[in-house]
């Protein structure tokens, strides 16, 4: 039996206006493709009731699928190849090497931040 979730997950206007661009530039970049529903789950090793979801924005959808559809369609979400993406990758790994593992809030602090 599937686990309930009691809390309702809330997306920002921002975030849901977001997955619904993704989602609608998947649509168009399959039908560029000339691509069924079903083409491209199979493509991408996902059920066509995922596509479907992907396509309409559902914020449920996972974030792996949503770029592996984008990048199977032709979508350029950071810069358009992999070693530039990676170049990106050990910047940042370098950056947050000289950050601290672990953000702690200092002892006797109360988080009162209204």
């Amino acid at each position: 039996m599937p686990k309930k979730n009691s809390r309702q997950k809330t997306y920002s206007p921002y975030s849901k206006e977001a997955v619904l661009l993704l989602g609608k530039q998947i649509k168009l970049g399959r039908i560029q493709k000339s691509w069924s529903e079903k083409e491209l789950a199979g493509r991408a090793n996902v059920s066509r009731e995922t596509i479907q979801r992907a396509e309409k924005g559902a914020p449920s959808c996972a974030i792996g699928t949503m770029f592996e559809l984008a990048y199977l369609v032709g979508i350029k979400l950071f810069d358009s190849d992999l070693p530039s993406i990676q170049a990106q990758q050990r910047q940042a790994d370098a950056q947050l090497f000289l950050l601290p593992s672990r953000i702690r809030q200092p002892s006797g602090v109360k988080d009162d931040d209204f």
